[in-house]
Formats: structure tokens, C-alpha cells, sequence
């Protein structure tokens, strides 16, 4: 996979911002690293030191609009898992650099208290570049 993004950059981002979010009333995860040196299946680890090779970086945030899952891939995009009352959202979208990361987390952890997702004609002011949005159970 392509190196695009630096994921401990990434991480900082979200380690920035953890303070505030459970400030106000979020709970979030920890930190979970994937480790492409790792033999399959890859498992999850939570602590950086045992990653040799990252290939992702991801955190759960949890809140009363829902409950999200944002992972950040080395090759520059991510996948962000939404679940609400309403069912689950997947959508994934590419960035350039981990700097543009910390806009999409806070992103999630403002839908995190109050859920709805990213509508395509939302102008959000990051190298953001929308891939795909599709509800559970639905053709793309």
C-alpha cells in the first residue's frame, strides 16, 4: 500500500482533541494501530510500540446521536462506520495529508452527539475528496 499519509501525524490529531470531545460528553476509544508486517489476519493493536509496519489507525467515538467508527489507511483515504437509531452509514473519503484528518474527526465527534451524515454538498474546508456514502443494506 501506498505511504500517502504519516498515521502517527494522524493519531496526534486525534490524541489533540480527545480532552475536548470528553468534555463534552464523549466517549472515546482508544487508539487502535494495524500492523501490515503482522501475519493475517490482522488483529488490532492498542499500543503503537507493537506495530512495526502501520497501515491504519483508528478510533470509536461514542455519544447519545450515535456511535461512530473512524479509520484512517497509510494509502489515503478513510472509512468511517455510523450507527444510529436509523441504521449504520458507511462512507469512505480520500485525504492528502494527516493535517486534513483532524477536521474529519471533528466532523464525526459532531455527529457523534447529534448524527447525520455528511451531505455531499456540504463544503467542509480540508483536502477532502467524498468516495463513496451507502446505508447498511443498500446498493451504492
Amino acid at each position: 500500500m501506498d505511504r500517502i499519509i504519516n498515521l502517527d501525524h494522524a493519531a496526534d490529531e486525534i490524541s489533540r482533541r480527545r480532552g475536548a470531545w470528553q468534555a463534552e460528553g464523549l466517549d472515546i476509544g482508544p487508539v487502535t494501530w494495524r500492523d501490515e508486517a503482522a501475519k493475517w489476519p490482522h488483529q488490532l493493536e492498542l499500543d503503537r510500540a507493537n506495530v512495526a509496519d502501520p497501515d491504519s489507525v483508528g478510533v470509536k467515538i461514542s455519544g447519545p446521536g450515535a456511535e461512530l467508527e473512524v479509520v484512517l489507511f497509510r494509502g489515503g483515504w478513510t472509512h468511517i462506520d455510523t450507527l444510529t437509531r436509523e441504521g449504520v452509514d458507511t462512507e469512505t473519503h480520500e485525504i492528502l495529508r494527516a493535517a486534513a484528518f483532524g477536521p474529519i474527526m471533528e466532523h464525526c465527534a459532531s455527529r457523534a452527539i447529534s448524527a447525520g451524515p455528511i451531505s455531499p454538498t456540504e463544503t467542509l474546508a480540508i483536502e477532502l475528496a467524498p468516495v463513496q456514502t451507502f446505508r447498511a443494506g443498500t446498493t451504492a
